[in-house]
């Protein structure tokens, strides 16, 4: 190995190792799919498998576990899954670029710098106008961390096979790893596995063509029993592919359709047109690779290894798209391919940048060798850097620091309750970081609460419905809400209290009668459970979420304390021009108030009779056919549903 080599080598390590060091304290999905993830990789964590049934996991129960496996092995020396989870999660994102820039870096040296420079630029225009979703970006969003993992295993093994080829390995032994490497990587996830045997196909139709152009020279039967043999290679890799457990699972979840945003393509037929834009791409790239000169081939290869792997990410995506349009899977199966056409297509535009020269015979004189040593060697680790850091957002959502922390104070409560022996189940609700993300994660993954509705519901923000399905609730110490002194449990940690529930629902029972004055501009001070369609509490009072609200109160026995009517103190959200109107009724009486808002800021006082002979719960609903969100009307990046803002409720 060369000296520049070796210094290529080294730089790209530590830029890698600082990489990790850099990122590993950052988190930026909020994701439920983070969730999902991290409660599987406890589980591996704590038992080394997954014991059925286990309600708390769902689908992950037969979800591909060997990403899962490899995070909970390396949170092993620091005691914690979260720990393990985010490394093997950086390491995905870092090893797919490494992938990629080590084909880009392995042509002819007169080319490897223009290619590297050129990609380098593109980066940090994607960065900064273009911002469409590359490798990485998995992290950001929806956390699909198995397919990044299964991602960047697919492009390592690709580029691995490139540098097999181009040290002139035979090809039997390089078929046997891509064959080895697919069914491997299946056990993470199945669409880099399909993306890596399609790849694999096309490297031996390649193969096939030059034994076809060269027949005049080899015998006839020669070139129909390589025929034979590759076609049954292919098909016993297939069939492989398919009687995975992987499979069958993956089959069973492409049907969910979840909300998955792609930039600037947003629909399935602007996927379409970008598949069909790669895969012309890919073909024009295979033929300029099939038809070079053969004395050059070996320093053109990735020509040949980025064609197929935008033909298989292209083909794949259509296959998915028709059979979505036979009732087959789903459009968030079918937005999962969006990340590996984007970032091929980023990288073909490169290729073909460089093609007319990467094929020419005539630049490599010793000057332009001479000037590119020091690039050579420090271009790759470069350009890895820039294209992590050109996914990464400015500020992450949430640290692993505070993550690992609630880690630990959860994990020491959960053993404790355990003892209990309560049938019913236990949620941390309201913890120290006042994440909705956060609190189901750790209620799923480390109180091993069932994801029926009711702990679902958690990630409404606004609580658990009923307390008397719950044995108790693990919150963060002084909460406003759930910390009810008198029901605390013995089993506390520095930041965390336990509540027993049975106690709180009595606490709360009396917390909901329909007092004098409810203050909802203050933490705590009306119950959770008491609103529907409300979101948090602002210091000047809570706003209504989406186009309906309730809130409801139990009425005192008869003798005490009976209402005639209710005040209920408001503004509105109101831009511009539009208005805002809102109507609100009772289940008490058949009288509705229906009041508008035309200006910001303005305050109004809406009043309903009520019948003093009323008994039970009360409810007032708000009808909201105007509300907005911020961000529709180019105010801020608010996606909230705004229509009400209600400072207080008093009965009279």
């Amino acid at each position: 190995m060369s000296k520049i080599a070796l210094g290529r080598l080294a730089f790209t390590c530590l830029t890698c190792i600082s990489l990790l060091l850099l990122t590993s304290n950052q988190m930026w999905s909020q994701s439920v799919d983070m969730a999902h993830h991290y409660a599987l990789v406890t589980r591996l964590f704590d038992l080394g498998n997954v014991v059925a049934p286990d309600p708390s996991l769902g689908e992950m129960i037969f979800y591909p576990r060997l990403s899962h496996r490899i995070a909970a092995w390396l949170g092993t020396p620091f005691n914690s899954p979260i720990v393990g989870l985010q490394i093997a999660a950086l390491s995905s994102m870092i090893a797919a670029w490494v992938g990629i820039v080590s084909m880009l870096a392995s042509f002819g040296r007169h080319v490897r710098i223009r290619a590297l420079i050129a990609f380098a630029v593109l980066l940090i225009a994607n960065r900064i106008i273009f911002k469409l979703n590359i490798f990485g970006s998995e992290l950001v969003d929806n956390y699909f961390f198995s397919q990044l993992f299964a991602q960047a295993g697919m492009l390592c093994v690709l580029a691995i096979a490139l540098l097999l080829e181009r040290c002139e390995i035979r090809r039997g032994y390089r078929y046997t790893f891509l064959i080895v490497a697919i069914l491997v990587i299946e056990g993470a996830h199945l669409l880099p596995a399909l993306e890596l045997l399609v790849c694999m196909g096309v490297l031996v139709l390649s193969d096939l063509v030059d034994r076809w152009i060269g027949k005049r020279t080899a015998s006839h039967a020669g070139f129909y029993t390589y025929l034979l043999l590759s076609g049954s290679v292919l098909l016993g890799t297939a069939a492989a592919v398919l009687v995975h457990p992987t499979f069958g699972a993956m089959r069973m979840i492409s049907e969910n359709n979840g909300d998955l945003t792609v930039n600037r393509f947003g629909s399935i037929m602007s996927l379409v047109l970008l598949a069909v834009l790669v895969i012309v791409s890919s073909m024009l790239l295979l033929i300029r690779w099939q038809t070079a000169p053969a004395a050059i081939r070996r320093d053109v290869l990735p020509l040949k290894y980025f064609g197929a792997l935008g033909f298989a990410a292209s083909i794949l995506f259509l296959l998915q798209c028709l059979a979505l349009r036979f009732g087959q899977g789903s459009e968030y199966a079918c937005k999962k391919y969006a990340v590996a056409l984007v970032t091929v297509l980023l990288v073909q535009v490169v290729l073909h940048f460089v093609a007319r020269r990467a094929i020419s015979l005539h630049a490599t004189d010793s000057v332009i060798r001479f000037r590119s040593a020091l690039g050579e060697i420090l271009l790759p680790g470069i350009v890895i850097a820039l294209a992590c850091i050109s996914v990464i957002p400015k500020k992450p959502a949430l640290t692993t620091t505070e993550l690992r922390k609630l880690e630990t104070q959860t994990r020491q409560i959960a053993p404790l309750l355990t003892e209990r022996n309560s049938t019913l189940p236990t949620i941390a609700v309201h913890l120290p970081t006042m994440s909705v993300l956060l609190d189901y994660m750790y209620t799923i993954a480390v109180f091993k609460a069932p994801r029926n509705d009711m702990i679902m519901h958690l990630l409404s923000n606004q609580g658990p419905k009923d307390f008397g399905k719950l044995a108790a609730i693990v919150t963060a110490r002084d909460d406003a809400v759930y910390d009810d002194k008198a029901c605390r449990l013995p089993f506390a940690t520095a930041d965390l209290v336990t509540i027993d529930a049975a106690c709180h629902r009595q606490t709360q029972r009396a917390a909901a009668s329909c007092r004098s004055d409810f203050d909802l501009t203050k933490p705590g001070a009306v119950d959770p459970s008491m609103l529907s369609g409300f979101s948090v509490v602002d210091e000047s009072g809570t706003w209504t979420e989406g186009h309906d609200a309730s809130f409801k109160c139990e009425l005192p026995p008869s003798g005490t304390f009976k209402p005639t009517q209710v005040e209920i103190v408001t503004s509105a959200f109101v831009y511009g021009a539009r208005q805002q109107r809102v109507t609100v009724s009772s289940n008490a009486t058949s009288a509705t108030q229906t009041v508008k808002f035309m200006r910001a800021g303005d305050v109004q006082t809406i009043t309903l009779r009520l019948p003093e002979s009323n008994s039970g719960w009360l409810t007032l609903d708000f009808a909201l056919p105007d509300a907005i969100s911020p961000k529709e009307v180019g105010m801020s990046i608010d996606d909230r549903r705004l229509g009400l803002l209600v400072r207080a409720i008093r009965f009279r």
